[in-house]
């Protein structure tokens, strides 16, 4: 450490900032004379603060996983040793998997949705690599930072330019549809840049905090919205929900009312019918009657007189 200060990373105090890693830390963000933190200030405390909360759920995420793998494996596979698994314990592991009703219900259940949405599931290509390891490999090769549909296309295609399945096929056409119809926009205001397009394609983020076939690099693109902003939009999508369900009632009770209307409508019709051909009969009935009153007149002129008995 020499030329750094007195004693070792103390040192760090004279030579750049004081109070050690902690001292290093202050002169990384707030910048000071000499050490990593000469001249203004390199990187500002908030985005320290944010990387660092990002860095850590993503460790604790691939940790999740790793450990929930691992302990698959002891059910699962007879050949795992597992020595981090005493065989008492391991047992009784064993034991619970296959006697808890509840346990095995919802196993069951979750290979049932596995294997329905089999179809939707959008794998990638790029096997253990994370989507931040590829833009970082992608963005030496450009010289630049990928766009978000640049790194969805990379994760997402394989050599022969063939989509992993369907649904990712599904989504990239649907974004060239967009850019296109953007490209043909006039208004250069309106227009907007890919990675706007693509957000709005695969939806923003979800509740889990994730991007549809972005991973872990969905940070580098966009801000992940705040709990106030998330049940805003969890309470827009509920009230949307509603009204949908309101919507298709409505639908529902209008064709049942307009059902009813046609077979009145067809009632009376048939009602007015038979009152015409109950009109017809009648006047025929007049008519005859007319006929029948003029013959017994006229039949009545020609009657013989009666005797005079006198």
């Amino acid at each position: 450490m020499a030329g750094a200060g007195d004693g070792g990373w103390v040192g760090w105090g004279k030579g750049g900032c004081t109070g050690g890693f902690s001292g290093l830390s202050k002169g990384v963000v707030q910048g000071c004379p000499g050490g990593f933190g000469a001249g203004a200030g390199v990187v500002h405390r908030s985005t320290l603060s944010t990387t660092a909360s990002l860095v850590k759920k993503e460790w604790l995420s691939k940790c999740a996983r790793r450990l929930s793998g691992i302990a698959s494996k002891v059910f699962t596979d007879p050949s795992y040793k597992g020595t981090w698994c005493a065989p008492a314990l391991r047992a009784h592991m064993k034991k619970i998997r296959q006697e808890d009703e509840d346990l095995k219900r919802r196993s069951s259940q979750c290979s049932k949705n596995r294997l329905q949405n089999e179809s939707q599931r959008v794998h990638h290509r790029q096997g253990s690599i994370s989507a931040e390891e590829v833009k970082i490999n992608m963005e030496k090769e450009l010289a630049r930072l990928p766009t978000a549909p640049e790194l969805y296309y990379d994760g997402h295609v394989d050599n022969d330019g063939q989509f992993v399945n369907p649904k990712a096929k599904q989504v990239w056409d649907e974004f060239q549809k967009k850019k296109a119809a953007n490209l043909e926009c006039e208004d250069e205001t309106q227009k907007k840049s890919e990675d706007e397009l693509f957000f709005e394609v695969v939806g923003g983020w979800n509740e889990k905090g994730r991007i549809f076939g972005l991973g872990a690099a969905a940070h580098s693109y966009y801000d992940r919205p705040t709990c106030e902003e998330n049940n805003g939009k969890k309470s827009r999508r509920e009230y949307i929900k509603s009204l949908e369900t309101q919507v298709v009632e409505l639908t529902a009770k209008n064709d049942d009312q307009q059902k009813e209307l046609d077979q009145t409508k067809q009632e009376l019709d048939q009602t007015k019918q038979e009152l015409g051909e109950t009109k017809h009969g009648l006047v025929d009935t007049q008519t005859n009657l007319v006929r029948t009153q003029q013959v017994l007149i006229e039949t009545k002129k020609h009657w013989p007189k009666p005797p005079n008995l006198s």
